[in-house]
C-alpha cells in the first residue's frame, strides 16, 4: 500500500510535467508540490524500512538520491533549485535545535572531556592519512594530485573531512529509539563542536584553506587572517545580537510568536545563502544563547523538536539529492574508498576506544560511542564544493567523487550500524541491572 501511495504521487507530478510540456504550457516548477511530493514520499519510505537497527532516514537518503538528477530525474536540477531557501531554512532551523540541545549542565565534566577527545581523534587522523599520503606519493609518483608541497595540506583537509560526524543522524535516532542519557549527550556534543570546528574552516568560502594550499589570491599569511577574522566577528556579532533579540521576546512573548520571530529572521538572511556556513555556525550559537540558563527557551528549544521530523525528512531527502557522481575517466581511483573507509574508521574507532580505557570512562559504551561518529556530516559536502578551488591538478574531480561516494556510503551504514550498537548495549545494560 505504502509503494503504491508513493507510485501514484510520482506518476501524477511527472504526468503532469509531460503534459504540460505536450500542450505547450509553462513548466516552471512549483515548490508547494515539490514540498509536498518529498515530504509524503520520504516519510512513507522510511517508514516502511525502518526496522530494529534500520532507520528511517536511510530510506529519506534513497529517495532523495533515486529522485535525483543522478538518478531517475524525478526532481529536476530546476526543482531543486526552487526549493534552495527552503533547504537553507531547514538547514539553519536544524542548526538552531542542535545548538538548543546541547546541555553542559547535566553532565559538567563533558566542558573538558569533549575537547581532548576531538584532540586525538584529529591527531591520530591526521598522522594516518599523512602516511597513507606520502605512501602513495613514493609509489605512484606519477599521481599529479600530489607532491612533496601539498601533502601536508590535503593530509589537513581530509582530516577535517574524515573528522566530521553528523550530529543530525544522532538528533533523529533520539526520535525512533529512547536515545537520552550520557551517551547519546556524548555523541552529540562532540559531533556539533566537530561541525563548528570545521565550519571555521569553511569562512569566508574556505580563505584558510585556500591559503594552506598556496590557491588563494592574496597568498600573504596577514591578508587569508584578517579575512577569517572578519568573517569571524561577524558571526560573533550576529549571533550575540539574535540571540539576545530572541533571548529578550522569550520573556515576555508566548512561544509561538518566537517561532514567528525565528522564520522571519531566516527570511530575512536570505542573502547567506552565499555564506552558507557562517550562517550555520550562526543560528547553532543563537540556539545555545536562547537555551542556556532558561526555563522557556529550553521548553521552547523541546517543543520545536517535538514537531521537528518535517525539517529531517527535507535535511536527508534533499542532502541526497545533492550527491553528484563524476564520470570518472579513471575507475581504478575508486579503489581509493578502501584506504579511506579504513583510514576514517580506525581512526575514529581506535583513537575513540583509547582515550576512554585511558580515562577508565564509558567502559560499557565505548563501542557504541565509538560507532555514533560513523555516520558523516552533510558539511563534507559542502567542503568537497571548495576541492576544485584548492588547485588545479588532474583528478581532482574523481577525488571529490570519491569522497561523495564515501560520505553516501558513510550516512547510510554508519547509521545502521550506530542504532544497532546503541540497541544492543540498552539490552546488556538492561540484563546486567
Amino acid at each position: 500500500m505504502n509503494l503504491l501511495v508513493i507510485l501514484f504521487l510520482t506518476v501524477i507530478t511527472v504526468g503532469l510535467r509531460y503534459f504540460a510540456q505536450f500542450l505547450s504550457l509553462p513548466t516552471m516548477p512549483n515548490p508547494t508540490l515539490m514540498l509536498g511530493l518529498i515530504l509524503i514520499s520520504s516519510w512513507v519510505i522510511g517508514s516502511s524500512i525502518k526496522y530494529k537497527s534500520l532507520p528511517a532516514l536511510v530510506g529519506f537518503v534513497l529517495y532523495g538520491l533515486a529522485a535525483s538528477p543522478s538518478g531517475l530525474n524525478l526532481l529536476t536540477v530546476q526543482d531543486i533549485q526552487s526549493l534552495a531557501f527552503i533547504q537553507f531554512m531547514v538547514f539553519m532551523l536544524i542548526g538552531f535545535l542542535l545548538g538548543g540541545h546541547i546541555d553542559f549542565k547535566r553532565y559538567k565534566d563533558l566542558t573538558s572531556l569533549v575537547p581532548r577527545l576531538m584532540g586525538i581523534q584529529l591527531v591520530l587522523l591526521f598522522l594516518l592519512t599523512t602516511v597513507f599520503l606520502w605512501g602513495i606519493h613514493s609509489l605512484f609518483p606519477e599521481f599529479s594530485l600530489l607532491n612533496a608541497q601539498n601533502i601536508f595540506a590535503f593530509a589537513f583537509i581530509l582530516t577535517l573531512f574524515f573528522a566530521s560526524t553528523s550530529p543530525a543522524v544522532i538528533f533523529t535516532l533520539h526520535q525512533e529509539v529512547d536515545a537520552s542519557g550520557r551517551v547519546k549527550t556524548i555523541i552529540e556534543i562532540t559531533s556539533i563542536f566537530m561541525s563548528l570546528l570545521i565550519l571555521l574552516f569553511l569562512f569566508g568560502d574556505g580563505i584558510l584553506l585556500k591559503f594552506l594550499t598556496g590557491t588563494a589570491q592574496e597568498s600573504s599569511a596577514s591578508h587569508a587572517v584578517y579575512t577569517f577574522f572578519k568573517h569571524f566577528f561577524a558571526v560573533l556579532m550576529s549571533t550575540l545580537g539574535i540571540g539576545l533579540f530572541l533571548r529578550f521576546f522569550l520573556s515576555a512573548f508566548k512561544e509561538g510568536f518566537i517561532v514567528f520571530l525565528l522564520i522571519v529572521i531566516l527570511c530575512l538572511f536570505k542573502i547567506g545563502k552565499n555564506f552558507f556556513p557562517e550562517c550555520i555556525t550562526c543560528f547553532i550559537g543563537v540556539g545555545m544563547i536562547v537555551r542556556y540558563q532558561s526555563k522557556r527557551g529550553k521548553k521552547m528549544i523541546k517543543n520545536i523538536q517535538r514537531y521537528s521530523l518535517p525539517l529531517f525528512i527535507l535535511f536527508f531527502t534533499l542532502t541526497a539529492t545533492h550527491f553528484t557522481f563524476f564520470k570518472m575517466e579513471s575507475p581504478c581511483l575508486l579503489l581509493l574508498l578502501v584506504p579511506f573507509f579504513f583510514i576514517r574508521f580506525v581512526g575514529l574507532q581506535v583513537s575513540t576506544t583509547l582515550f576512554f580505557r585511558i580515562k577508565n570512562k564509558e567502559e560499557h559504551s565505548t563501542r557504541t560511542i565509538a560507532k555514533g561518529f560513523l555516520p558523516q556530516s552533510a558539511l563534507t559536502l559542502f567542503l568537497l564544493t571548495l576541492l576544485p578551488r584548492l588547485g588545479e591538478f588532474a583528478h581532482i574531480k574523481e577525488l571529490s567523487s570519491v569522497l561523495t561516494w564515501m560520505v553516501f556510503l558513510n550516512l547510510l551504514f554508519g547509521a545502521s550500524l550506530f542504532k544497532a550498537s546503541f540497541i544492543r548495549n540498552k539490552a546488556d545494560q538492561h540484563d546486567e541491572n
